[in-house]
């Protein structure tokens, strides 16, 4: 049995959310259809403490 497009679209939507830990999902939608998704994702590091920076800066 073929999916509907809307099902489809839902079940992309669904996929893209679950797999983006941190970033931005947009959706551009067209004569209420969806025309377009759009995924950034953004890659976090951990930050240093200012103790760690000045010991790291200290050892050049």
């Amino acid at each position: 049995m073929l999916k509907s497009l809307e099902q489809q679209v839902l079940e992309k939507i669904i996929a893209l959310l679950e797999n983006i830990e941190y970033g931005t999902l947009h959706i551009t939608v067209h004569d209420s259809k969806v025309t377009q998704i759009d995924k950034l994702e953004k890659f976090r590091m951990p930050l240093l403490s200012r103790e760690d920076h000045i010991n790291r800066m200290n050892k050049r």
